[in-house]
Order: structure tokens, then C-alpha cells, then sequence
């Protein structure tokens, strides 16, 4: 979606009234650029700032986090309890050799932000790339997400990571899935974004649509599709399954702004030094 938007608004053919999408990175970039409108919803003040260009794009879906999923028709109580007091140090434990199944960073930058908060960025002096190492010797499967997810329920693994909590979710809840999860902490999040675009061919409409994404009763409407918690503090929380044994709360350590971390992003560039560092560290050449 990004490079087909980006294509668009360089030959001057918008064709997108809005724009919504989880990399916030491309939205700056879109914004530099002039192709986003200068607008605020009326409500944008019960939107979370920290998500938010503000007078141009604000967060009014969900948020996605990376999670550690686990079969659990396969994994024993005592390593469950393991798991949760330290979910990225248990996947190193002697023991569980060829049990996890990884997903590749070059799957997508919340993947990317995953693996480099833990080797280089902010949970990196109490993990790194040794930590990461532990991890690759017992990794038995590296793929992408619905194949990492396939596996862990089919039993070729026990462990997946890191998987997004709401496609986990909605295995579990969707068809009954042997699944249960645990947050990392700290972990990353994401979260779709809702900009106007600057030569939208409907702008009157594209702004009624903002106004709606942005209300109460848009944000409980986005809540209920992705099952996921409400954006906004003063509307309902939908989810009926945070009783459920399988559910993990979120921790507050979270990394958000990885998108605008140059470091980061530098790493991750196609001829970046991270990839190749990743790949040799588990074994990888996909």
C-alpha cells in the first residue's frame, strides 16, 4: 500500500480519499512530501498523542504488539509459568531445542523494531545479540507469521515469536485454536493511523470519515472488528476473553517510536548491516 499510494501522489493520480496504515514512518514521509492534508478531528484530544502527528495523522484503530504464543496442548504448566516470569530468557533455557519457531525481520518493520529492541535498542544491556543467540539454538523453524502460526498449532513447534497478538487472537477465538500467548517485556507496538490525503478526490467525504473514525462510536466500531482494546478511554472495552487462561496482559514497557529512531532505521535499509548480522546469528538465508 505504501509504494502504490507513494506511486500515485508522484504522478499527481491520487486516487485515495484517506490514508491508513500501520507504518508511521511512511505517514511522516507522506507529510514531507505535501501529499496529507493539514486537518484535526474535533475529538483528536481523546486520541493518544504519542501516536499522533498532530494536525495531520491520528492513531483510531487498535494497537498491534508482538507477542510470544505457545501450544498449549504441548507446553507444561511449570514452563508456562517460566514463560511469563521472563518470556524472551525462558526461549533460551537448555531444553527446548528445535521447540521455538521464529519469524524473520525481514517480514516487516514491527518485526524488524522486535528483534532490534532486544539486540541493540532499548532492552539490548540486558539481552543483546548473546541473548538472541540463545535463542537461535533452539530454534527449529524460521519462516513468516501464518506458517510460524500453523506450526505452533500444528505441534512442529511449541514456541512462536514474535507473532501480532491480534492475528493470535483471532486464531484462538476464530476457531478454537490450542493457543495461548504472553507479552515480552518490554515489547513494540504499532497502530494503524487515519490521515486525510491533500488531493483527495472526495475531501469532503474523506474529512466526514475522519470525523467518524475519531468519535466514540468509530473508535468502539473499530474495537469490536479487531477485538482488540478501544483507542479511547471513554468507550467500552469489547473484549470478553480478558478473564480467559490463555490471555496475557500487555506490559507498559513499551517502543513505540522506533519509526523515527535513525539508528534503527538506518540498520534495517536494504544494504543496512542488520539483516546479514540476523541471518548469520540463526542460521538464516531466506
Amino acid at each position: 500500500m505504501r509504494l502504490q499510494f507513494a506511486q500515485e501522489e508522484s504522478a499527481g493520480q491520487a486516487q485515495a480519499d484517506v490514508l491508513s496504515i500501520l507504518d508511521h514512518s511512511a505517514l511522516d514521509q507522506a507529510v514531507d512530501n505535501g501529499w496529507i492534508a493539514e486537518y484535526t478531528p474535533q475529538e483528536a484530544d481523546a486520541l493518544p498523542a504519542e501516536y499522533a502527528r498532530a494536525g495531520y495523522y491520528y492513531a483510531v484503530q487498535s494497537v498491534t504488539s508482538p507477542v510470544i504464543a505457545y501450544n498449549t496442548d504441548k507446553v507444561t504448566p511449570e514452563e508456562v509459568e517460566k514463560l511469563q516470569a521472563d518470556p524472551m530468557g525462558f526461549l533460551e533455557s537448555k531444553g527446548l531445542t528445535d521447540r521455538v519457531g521464529v519469524v524473520a525481520p525481514q517480514a516487516g518493520q514491527q518485526l524488524q523494531a522486535y528483534w532490534y529492541l532486544y539486540s541493540d535498542g532499548p532492552a539490548a544491556e540486558d539481552f543483546g545479540w548473546d541473548g538472541l543467540g540463545g535463542i537461535a539454538a533452539n530454534t527449529g523453524a524460521i519462516s513468516d507469521t501464518v506458517t510460524i502460526a500453523q506450526n505452533v498449532i500444528q505441534g512442529e513447534v511449541d514456541f512462536g515469536l514474535p507473532l501480532a497478538d491480534s492475528y493470535v487472537i483471532s486464531l484462538i477465538t476464530g476457531s478454537g485454536a490450542p493457543l495461548g500467548f504472553v507479552y515480552p517485556d518490554p515489547t513494540v507496538a504499532v497502530m494503524s493511523a487515519l490521515a486525510v490525503v491533500e488531493n483527495a478526490p472526495h475531501p469532503n467525504a474523506a474529512r466526514l470519515f475522519s470525523e467518524w473514525a475519531a468519535s466514540a462510536d468509530g473508535v468502539s466500531a473499530w474495537a469490536v472488528g479487531a477485538n482488540n482494546a478501544p483507542m479511547r478511554s471513554d468507550v467500552e472495552d469489547p473484549r470478553t476473553y480478558l478473564d480467559e487462561p490463555w490471555f496475557s496482559p500487555k506490559t507498559d514497557d513499551v517502543w513505540s517510536d522506533f519509526g523515527s529512531d535513525p539508528e534503527f532505521l538506518e540498520a534495517m535499509t536494504a544494504d543496512g548491516w542488520y539483516f546479514p548480522k540476523w541471518n548469520e546469528t540463526f542460521g538464516y538465508s531466506g
